[in-house]
């Protein structure tokens, strides 16, 4: 979810590539829609998954065989279209499921929208897969005043790194 000036945008892509656009009383105004290649959930993506989940701390914590009993795992036949979605100065900034060599694809829409560009961009650090499911995301990238920002992990030095790239307009 985003909100900019009188409008609230909504990430529905349960439905596929699909944006709700509301009025500030929860009105729906339009619907943002794209035809993009579905990718499979795979076993391979459900693995990665579990794994994640088992190195949580908080699952680790109560066990696994435990945290197994009270959760019921269930996925979509299909990744979510959308990853992610910020809204600046009116552009819709959509983190899309496209991922190859270390960088993300983003497409971007006015607010009517019409796609204006897309950029394969280094891609942020994810925010924890436990914290997502916990309902504690974090975003750690942003799109402002024509560069995108993002952070980067150094494992070895245990901090993160900011970087900054101009956005070709």
């Amino acid at each position: 979810i985003a909100v900019e000036g009188e409008r609230i945008y909504v990430d529905q892509s349960k439905n596929g590539f699909e944006i709700g656009v509301y009025d500030m009383n929860g009105n729906l105004q339009k619907l943002i829609k794209k035809d993009v290649p579905k990718i499979k959930f795979s076993d391979k993506h459900k693995q990665a998954a579990m794994e994640v989940l088992k190195n949580n701390s908080g699952v680790k914590n109560m066990g696994w065989e435990n945290f197994k009993k009270v959760v019921k795992f269930t996925h979509q036949e299909y990744l979510p279209a959308i990853q992610d979605m910020t809204v600046h100065k009116g552009r819709i900034y959509v983190m899309t499921n496209t991922k190859e060599a270390g960088k993300v694809r983003y497409l971007v829409f006015d607010t009517d929208g019409k796609e204006l560009t897309r950029y394969d961009l280094p891609q942020p650090i994810e925010s924890d897969f436990g914290a997502k499911v916990f309902g504690r995301p974090g975003r750690f990238y942003k799109f402002y005043q024509g560069y995108y920002y993002y952070l980067v992990e150094d494992e070895e030095a245990e901090s993160w790194e900011l970087h900054r790239s101009k956005l070709k307009q």
